[in-house]
């Protein structure tokens, strides 16, 4: 079987991609004339991968085979750079969890439904790079479809999507990205520092806004910024709105207030964000400015040195997990996921994870038959790896305790802890809204963090 390198693998996700065009170099700095979303947004909004309006657009599904070829060869020299122990070292037990925690996510929230991240990576370069446009396009809002052939091969869907899976598929955009996980710990003033600084010397930089209760993520690329009494205010191009609406006046914006409890104000239901200022070398498809593991620089091994995932196997039921420090486990998701991709249905996931007990919580929507399984792995191989099969009735919730020892060497545990109605728990949490599947996860994790603390 051939090896598949990144740009081959993302380019085998969407239909059609045989041949994708190199990334253009990084322009030196912000063109004379500025971003604009209604010259330089796209014609089109943000879509669905099984909308009607593209018939042709159609993603195919990602493997574990193919994800994992991915980790161990593309991330082979980056992930020793980084963590300073080489893929090929790495217990199998951790590797297989990282795999399986990309692949699902690359299925369900990259290469389907939404394309909001690759939508504003080529917008950003189409802005920076006009030549890499279809002949006889000026610019990206004069594209009113993904489906536009391109002269290097495929079409401009093509593009978006390989740039879509690259958040999940680069060590890099990966690595970045890790701290959407547990937003509330985002420092707001470094991430602005950061992003600000990226629009004064190229004109524009992506940004992921979060929900720190539900972990909804969503993708922008901000091209200004002015400093306000209530705080530093970005101007957005959001790809959820095509470039007509901007032209007629429409403008996003959101307020960064580092220091409030609630550090994102104008941009509902969002409050948190990261910026990644690794994403300028994704782009590039060049090294000039990745990070490197050096002995003053940043050390993100403590990141792996235990890692857990939780996954629930039905449509039917919501997952809640509650760690040892009382915190919610969560994911990231995004409004319009697709979680019929995979084997899994519900995940939640924490790097850097701590020992102890962890409370897992299986909601019933309808009466179904789950997979629960449980499993934490690290430098120093398998924590656990365990996983029960149940089933639960409308209403109900089944309780879980997985036990992650602190050394390698001891053994692991998941075992049920009891189960009852959702009505014992009316006044702790919004049932109706957990059982239709609106934030349910997020309600009962501060629930029973309540319970514990």
């Amino acid at each position: 079987m051939t090896k598949l390198n990144r740009r081959g693998f993302l380019a085998r996700l969407g239909a059609g991609a045989a041949s994708v065009a190199a990334v253009p170099t990084i322009a030196a700095g912000r063109p004379d004339e500025g971003f604009s979303p209604e010259t330089h947004g796209f014609g089109f909004r943000n879509w669905a991968g099984n909308e009607r309006a593209y018939p042709g657009h159609e993603h195919r599904a990602v493997s574990r085979e193919r994800v994992r070829e991915c980790v161990d060869d593309d991330w082979r020299g980056p992930f020793a750079d980084l963590f300073g122990t080489p893929v090929g070292d790495l217990p199998e037990a951790l590797v297989g969890l990282v795999s399986s925690q990309i692949r699902v996510a690359a299925a369900q929230l990259s290469s389907t439904d939404g394309h909001c991240y690759g939508m504003t990576f080529s917008a950003q370069e189409f802005f920076e790079d006009p030549d890499t446009l279809p002949d006889g396009v000026d610019n990206a809002a004069a594209l009113r479809t993904p489906e536009v052939p391109r002269e290097s091969g495929g079409t401009i869907g093509n593009r978006i999507d390989e740039y879509q899976s690259t958040q999940l598929l680069d060590v890099h955009s990966w690595l970045g990205r890790h701290r959407m996980l547990r937003p509330k710990q985002i420092d707001h003033a470094a991430e602005l520092a950061a992003l600000s600084a990226t629009i004064d010397a190229f004109g524009t930089a992506g940004v992921t806004v979060v929900n720190s209760e539900t972990r909804l993520s969503h993708q922008i690329l901000v091209y200004d910024y002015e400093e306000t009494t209530n705080g530093t205010r970005l101007l957005a191009y959001d790809p959820n709105v095509p470039a007509g609406p901007y032209r007629r006046g429409f403008r996003r914006a959101l307020t960064v207030r580092p220091n409030r409890a609630r550090p994102i104000a104008d941009y509902d239901p969002y409050d948190s964000l990261v910026f990644n200022r690794w994403d300028r070398a994704i782009r590039a498809d060049s090294d000039v400015t990745t990070p490197r593991r050096t002995g003053d620089g940043d050390d993100f091994s403590h990141l792996l040195e235990r890692a857990v995932r939780f996954t629930t196997t039905s449509p039917n039921v919501s997952l809640s997990v509650v760690a040892p420090d009382g915190t919610p486990v969560g994911r990231n998701v995004a409004e319009k996921m697709n979680r019929s991709h995979t084997d899994v249905y519900g995940m939640r996931y924490r790097y850097d994870a701590p020992p102890g007990d962890y409370r897992l919580s299986v909601v019933g929507r309808r009466k179904a038959t789950y997979e629960l399984r449980a499993e934490a792995a690290g430098f120093a191989g398998s924590f656990l790896d365990d996983a029960v099969t149940a089933t639960v009735g409308p209403g109900e919730v089944r309780e879980y305790v997985a036990r992650i020892p602190e050394s390698a060497d001891e053994t692991g545990s998941l075992r049920e802890r009891g189960r009852y109605s959702l009505s014992a728990l009316r006044r702790g949490i919004d049932v109706p809204n957990l059982v239709a599947g609106a934030a349910g996860g997020a309600a009962l994790s501060a629930y029973l963090a309540r319970r514990l603390s």
